[in-house]
């Protein structure tokens, strides 16, 4: 499976969990995709690419020549395209491309997407654990029914009675509302952390922004903890969307032990100095965290000059 570098790690375990490997495709400025890399990870073992536009974590929004370039790939090489769109109401620039969109005309054995959606984030059901799959042709969604029921059943239906309003026409204008808040957070978020040097992209999707913490001399993962000890504001480091197992020639995970015992796997050094920030807070609550953050970080670059040898 065909993975973003940095990414949510549900990928990674679901992968895992079903006997794959997962290949990490690099991501460039804007955390955008390396199409020129992309092809020389496919291999006769590849069965499928994963697609997350709008980003978690990064808040990237794929363009539709990227996207198109990404199915144009896919069917080349007869893979399966996983298109993760649980954003999809949350693009601030432009509008949403789904690469579903791109095979509508196309007889159903020649379709490759399968579309993923939730109620989570447009409608704020995060909690009811509500999604969808669109699939390809009747087939493929014969074969995703006959796994659900032994793995999960099926959503409440008190749940499912209750998404039915929120996808008609009277809800859209409070999701359009949510889009505008989520925004204005996000160029909030960019009001303070750009003039302190921590964001150095611009997410155009979702509602996270993956800032910059290098200037500390810490790594993601010590600046979060110090960050909540001293001003109580959490963030969650970078790490934990960029873990790279290796495996062993049997496919079993290769990991080393922690002190506490749970096992520890590399991970890509582009997030080792990065932590997440969300935008699904007040606009006060937002503002005042990243206030504090920039001034636990300014206090934390400080102490890093003083430390560092001064060249000869």
């Amino acid at each position: 499976m065909l993975l973003p570098e940095i990414y949510w790690p549900n990928y990674v375990q679901e992968t895992m969990l079903l006997g794959g490997r997962p290949v990490f495709y690099p991501l460039g400025p804007g955390y955008q995709p390396d199409l020129n890399a992309l092809p020389k990870l496919v291999t006769p073992r590849t069965r499928a690419v994963l697609i997350n536009s709008p980003s978690n974590p990064t808040g990237a929004v794929f363009p539709e020549s990227t996207l198109r370039a990404l199915f144009e790939l896919a069917r080349e090489r007869e893979l399966w395209i996983l298109s993760d769109e649980a954003y999809e109401d949350f693009v601030f620039r432009g509008s949403h491309v789904s690469p579903g969109s791109f095979e509508r005309d196309l007889p159903e054995e020649k379709r490759r997407v399968f579309t993923l959606f939730t109620f989570s984030k447009s409608y704020a059901m995060t909690g009811l654990r509500l999604g969808c799959v669109v699939a390809p042709s009747l087939y493929t969604a014969t074969l995703l029914r006959k796994c659900q029921e032994p793995l999960v059943a099926s959503a409440g239906m008190p749940i499912q009675w209750g998404a039915i309003p929120a996808l008609g026409a009277a809800e859209r204008a409070g999701v359009e509302r949510m889009k505008a808040a989520y925004q204005g957070r996000r160029d909030l978020a960019l009001s303070i952390l750009q003039p302190a040097g921590m964001a150095d992209y611009v997410p155009e999707g979702a509602f996270y922004i993956m800032a910059d913490v290098s200037a500390t001399g810490m790594t993601g993962d010590e600046f979060a903890v110090a960050l909540l000890r001293e001003e109580r504001v959490a963030v969650a480091p970078g790490s934990g969307f960029a873990i790279q197992p290796r495996f062993h020639a049997d496919g079993t995970p290769v990991a080393e032990p922690s002190p506490t015992g749970a096992p520890e796997y590399p991970t890509n050094p582009k997030a080792s100095h990065r932590v997440r920030i969300a935008f699904c807070v007040s606009d006060e609550e937002l503002g005042e965290g990243l206030r504090r953050m920039v001034r636990f970080a300014e206090r934390a670059s400080e102490r890093h000059t003083v430390r560092r040898p001064a060249k000869a």
